[in-house]
Protein backbone atom coordinates (compact mmCIF):
# COMPACT_ATOMS: atom_id res chain seq x y z
CA UNK A 1 0.00 0.00 0.00
CA UNK A 2 1.69 3.53 -0.82
CA UNK A 3 1.62 6.02 2.08
CA UNK A 4 1.28 9.70 2.24
CA UNK A 5 4.18 11.78 3.49
CA UNK A 6 3.01 15.01 2.65
CA UNK A 7 2.39 15.70 6.50
CA UNK A 8 5.43 15.33 7.73
CA UNK A 9 6.95 17.09 5.03
CA UNK A 10 5.32 20.25 5.89
CA UNK A 11 5.37 19.23 9.62
CA UNK A 12 9.30 19.47 9.03
CA UNK A 13 9.14 22.54 6.88
CA UNK A 14 7.40 24.23 9.72
CA UNK A 15 10.18 23.24 12.31
CA UNK A 16 12.73 24.58 9.88
CA UNK A 17 11.30 27.77 9.67
CA UNK A 18 10.24 28.37 12.88
CA UNK A 19 14.11 27.46 14.10
CA UNK A 20 15.76 30.13 11.94
CA UNK A 21 16.89 32.87 14.77
CA UNK A 22 16.38 36.28 14.60
CA UNK A 23 18.69 39.23 13.88
CA UNK A 24 19.72 40.09 17.16
CA UNK A 25 20.64 43.65 16.26
CA UNK A 26 19.35 45.97 13.60
CA UNK A 27 21.63 48.49 11.90
CA UNK A 28 20.82 52.26 12.20
CA UNK A 29 22.53 53.91 9.20
CA UNK A 30 21.03 57.23 9.49
CA UNK A 31 21.62 59.89 12.37
CA UNK A 32 21.31 63.26 12.87
CA UNK A 33 22.09 65.76 15.54
CA UNK A 34 20.00 67.13 18.21
CA UNK A 35 18.85 71.47 17.94
CA UNK A 36 16.80 73.50 19.64
CA UNK A 37 14.60 72.42 16.64
CA UNK A 38 13.27 69.61 18.76
CA UNK A 39 13.26 71.96 22.48
CA UNK A 40 9.02 71.31 22.33
CA UNK A 41 9.42 67.47 22.44
CA UNK A 42 7.82 67.52 26.49
CA UNK A 43 8.96 63.78 27.49
CA UNK A 44 9.46 62.37 30.98
CA UNK A 45 8.25 65.21 32.94
CA UNK A 46 9.18 64.94 36.52
CA UNK A 47 6.79 65.07 39.17
CA UNK A 48 8.02 68.40 40.42
CA UNK A 49 7.85 69.65 36.74
CA UNK A 50 3.69 68.35 36.91
CA UNK A 51 2.69 69.54 40.22
CA UNK A 52 5.01 72.18 41.50
CA UNK A 53 4.74 75.57 40.84
CA UNK A 54 7.22 77.27 39.25
CA UNK A 55 6.79 80.01 42.22
CA UNK A 56 7.21 77.53 44.38
CA UNK A 57 9.97 75.71 43.13
CA UNK A 58 11.63 78.92 42.71
CA UNK A 59 11.83 80.06 46.71
CA UNK A 60 12.87 76.39 47.27
CA UNK A 61 16.01 76.95 45.26
CA UNK A 62 16.41 80.36 45.76
CA UNK A 63 19.61 81.61 47.84
CA UNK A 64 19.43 85.25 47.39
CA UNK A 65 18.35 85.08 44.30
CA UNK A 66 20.55 82.89 43.31
CA UNK A 67 18.78 79.62 41.48
CA UNK A 68 20.29 76.33 41.38
CA UNK A 69 18.69 75.03 37.98
CA UNK A 70 19.04 71.30 38.06
CA UNK A 71 22.64 69.88 38.47
CA UNK A 72 24.49 72.01 36.26
CA UNK A 73 23.49 75.77 36.04
CA UNK A 74 23.75 78.31 38.50
CA UNK A 75 22.78 81.48 37.25
CA UNK A 76 21.38 85.52 38.52
CA UNK A 77 17.82 86.78 38.07
CA UNK A 78 18.53 89.81 36.70
CA UNK A 79 15.08 91.65 37.57
CA UNK A 80 12.21 90.96 39.91
CA UNK A 81 9.45 90.11 37.23
CA UNK A 82 11.70 87.42 36.02
CA UNK A 83 10.98 84.22 37.08
CA UNK A 84 11.50 80.11 37.28
CA UNK A 85 9.51 78.28 33.93
CA UNK A 86 9.14 74.46 34.39
CA UNK A 87 12.30 73.08 32.98
CA UNK A 88 11.20 71.24 29.37
CA UNK A 89 13.31 68.65 27.36
CA UNK A 90 16.03 70.88 25.67
CA UNK A 91 15.94 73.78 27.78
CA UNK A 92 18.57 73.45 31.01
CA UNK A 93 17.10 76.44 32.21
CA UNK A 94 13.76 78.24 31.19
CA UNK A 95 12.54 81.45 32.25
CA UNK A 96 9.54 83.71 31.58
CA UNK A 97 9.59 87.99 32.29
CA UNK A 98 6.61 90.47 32.12
CA UNK A 99 2.94 89.62 31.91
CA UNK A 100 0.26 89.44 29.63
CA UNK A 101 1.60 91.64 25.84
CA UNK A 102 5.04 92.74 27.36
CA UNK A 103 5.20 88.70 28.40
CA UNK A 104 8.19 86.95 26.77
CA UNK A 105 10.57 83.70 27.11
CA UNK A 106 14.70 83.34 28.01
CA UNK A 107 16.05 79.87 28.09
CA UNK A 108 19.21 78.17 27.80
CA UNK A 109 19.64 74.82 25.53
CA UNK A 110 22.99 72.94 24.67
CA UNK A 111 22.90 71.92 20.96
CA UNK A 112 24.81 70.53 18.11
CA UNK A 113 25.14 71.68 14.76
CA UNK A 114 27.43 74.13 14.61
CA UNK A 115 27.32 77.90 15.59
CA UNK A 116 26.59 79.30 11.98
CA UNK A 117 24.39 76.61 11.31
CA UNK A 118 21.87 77.90 14.26
CA UNK A 119 22.41 80.83 13.89
CA UNK A 120 21.02 80.70 10.27
CA UNK A 121 18.50 78.96 11.56
CA UNK A 122 17.52 81.97 14.72
CA UNK A 123 17.11 84.73 11.64
CA UNK A 124 15.62 82.30 9.23
CA UNK A 125 12.50 81.75 11.95
CA UNK A 126 12.08 86.32 11.96
CA UNK A 127 12.24 85.76 7.97
CA UNK A 128 15.79 87.18 7.89
CA UNK A 129 18.85 86.25 6.30
CA UNK A 130 22.10 85.88 8.90
CA UNK A 131 25.26 87.92 8.13
CA UNK A 132 28.92 86.22 8.96
CA UNK A 133 29.71 85.42 12.18
CA UNK A 134 32.33 88.26 11.40
CA UNK A 135 29.53 90.65 11.20
CA UNK A 136 28.23 89.79 14.64
CA UNK A 137 28.41 91.21 17.76
CA UNK A 138 30.72 89.56 20.41
CA UNK A 139 30.90 89.00 24.46
CA UNK A 140 32.37 86.67 26.89
CA UNK A 141 30.29 83.60 27.69
CA UNK A 142 31.28 80.61 29.98
CA UNK A 143 35.11 82.09 30.03
CA UNK A 144 35.33 82.14 25.89
CA UNK A 145 34.42 84.19 22.82
CA UNK A 146 30.65 84.04 22.29
CA UNK A 147 28.19 85.82 19.81
CA UNK A 148 25.55 87.87 20.07
CA UNK A 149 22.67 88.17 18.01
CA UNK A 150 19.91 90.72 17.25
CA UNK A 151 17.04 90.30 15.07
CA UNK A 152 13.38 90.94 14.75
CA UNK A 153 10.07 90.42 12.92
CA UNK A 154 7.32 88.12 12.37
CA UNK A 155 8.80 85.06 14.88
CA UNK A 156 7.56 81.82 13.20
CA UNK A 157 8.63 78.65 16.14
CA UNK A 158 7.56 75.95 13.93
CA UNK A 159 6.29 72.60 15.68
CA UNK A 160 2.83 73.72 15.37
CA UNK A 161 3.15 77.09 17.48
CA UNK A 162 1.48 80.15 16.04
CA UNK A 163 3.69 82.86 14.33
CA UNK A 164 3.34 86.22 15.69
CA UNK A 165 4.57 89.84 14.19
CA UNK A 166 6.22 92.69 16.37
CA UNK A 167 9.26 90.39 17.92
CA UNK A 168 12.59 90.25 18.45
CA UNK A 169 15.20 87.97 19.84
CA UNK A 170 18.36 89.04 21.59
CA UNK A 171 20.52 85.34 21.98
CA UNK A 172 24.44 84.69 23.14
CA UNK A 173 25.87 81.64 21.35
CA UNK A 174 28.97 79.53 22.22
CA UNK A 175 30.96 76.71 21.06
CA UNK A 176 31.99 74.33 23.84
CA UNK A 177 33.79 71.02 22.83
CA UNK A 178 31.98 70.70 19.92
CA UNK A 179 28.18 71.29 21.13
CA UNK A 180 26.64 74.74 21.41
CA UNK A 181 25.73 76.72 24.25
CA UNK A 182 23.15 78.58 23.42
CA UNK A 183 20.95 81.52 25.09
CA UNK A 184 18.02 83.20 23.46
CA UNK A 185 15.37 85.86 24.89
CA UNK A 186 12.20 86.30 22.98
CA UNK A 187 9.56 88.50 23.40
CA UNK A 188 7.59 91.70 22.06
CA UNK A 189 10.53 93.70 19.86
CA UNK A 190 9.71 96.90 22.50
CA UNK A 191 10.36 94.73 25.34
CA UNK A 192 13.38 93.02 24.35
CA UNK A 193 15.36 96.52 23.52
CA UNK A 194 14.27 97.26 27.37
CA UNK A 195 15.69 94.52 28.57
CA UNK A 196 19.28 94.38 26.80
CA UNK A 197 21.18 94.98 29.74
CA UNK A 198 19.13 92.40 31.64
CA UNK A 199 19.55 89.57 29.13
CA UNK A 200 23.32 90.64 29.26
CA UNK A 201 23.68 90.66 33.32
CA UNK A 202 21.57 87.11 32.71
CA UNK A 203 24.54 85.82 30.73
CA UNK A 204 27.31 86.94 32.72
CA UNK A 205 26.19 85.33 35.33
CA UNK A 206 25.02 81.97 34.17
CA UNK A 207 27.69 78.96 35.47
CA UNK A 208 28.42 75.53 36.00
CA UNK A 209 28.51 74.03 38.85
Amino acid sequence: MKRNFVFPALVLIFQLTSCREKPAEVEISETRELTSLDEDQVLNATSAEQFLPAEFRAQIQGAQGVVQAGAEWTYQLPAADWKEAPTRQFRDVNLTFGEGESAGEAYLSVVGGGVQPNVVRWFRQFGNTAPALSELGELTFLGKKAYLIETSGRYEPGMGRPAKGGQALLGAIVDDGGRQVTVKMIGPEAEINSRRDQFLKFVASLKRK
